[in-house]
């Protein structure tokens, strides 16, 4: 199971690396790879339109799986994204050339929901910085290759509820407003609020995403 989106990506090799290519002649950001369900894009300017496989993504739009719906995001530098169902997620920003990686960046946002990924070029260059995702609780960096984030809310009780965070393999940086660990393969933590602290336990302790069988053809 732990190695289970890894497939996604060998998988999706070929096509990550045409992405890729075409990226250094001023392509989209990335590409819809998959949808089941209804997912919906909308851009910066307030454009809606609904996504399918091949549609592609620029910078500032919201992605939006609606609930029984998912998606797989394929961006520019390889990066693999899985959406599970009722989740929102936010292009903020996003630069790859292979050329000029000093100038490289991906920083996005887990507004709602929940989201599994395989990092790409940009994740693996060496800058802390270059690469981000924002939830409602935390600031996640990453040196890894595949980890995921679930928002636990009402189907959560007790110790249970809040921002699930597992890594699968590599290393991820994860910050609140009051407290920052490294985790690493094999661990991850639960996250009440931006406000509060939080600590490593072991991955089994922590909810997976896992994508659906159909989500890695």
């Amino acid at each position: 199971m732990r190695s289970f989106f890894r497939l996604c990506a060998c998988l999706g090799a070929l096509v990550a690396m045409s992405a890729a290519s075409v990226a250094r002649a001023d392509a989209p950001a990335g590409t819809i790879a998959y949808t089941a369900g209804v997912v919906a894009i909308e851009a910066a300017g307030g454009t809606k339109r609904f996504a399918v496989a091949g549609s592609a993504l620029e910078r500032g739009d919201t992605i939006q799986t609606m609930k029984n719906a998912e998606a797989v995001l394929l961006m520019a530098d390889h990066q693999r994204i899985y959406l599970k169902g009722d989740t929102v997620y936010r292009i903020d920003d996003y630069r790859f050339g292979e050329d000029d990686p000093a100038r490289n960046v991906s920083v996005a946002s887990l507004l709602k929901g929940g989201l599994r990924v395989i990092s790409g070029l940009i994740g693996k260059q060496g800058n802390p910085d270059a690469y981000q995702l924002k939830t409602q609780t935390a600031t996640i960096g990453i040196r890894g290759t595949e980890w995921s984030v679930l928002e636990c809310g009402l189907q959560c009780s007790g110790d249970e509820a809040g921002e699930h965070v597992r890594v699968y393999h590599g290393t991820i940086d994860v910050r609140t407003d009051v407290d920052h660990h490294e985790l690493s393969e094999g661990y991850g933590t639960i996250i009440r609020s931006r406000h509060s602290t939080f600590d490593a336990m072991s991955g089994t302790n922590v909810k997976s995403v896992v994508p659906s069988p159909a989500a890695c053809k």
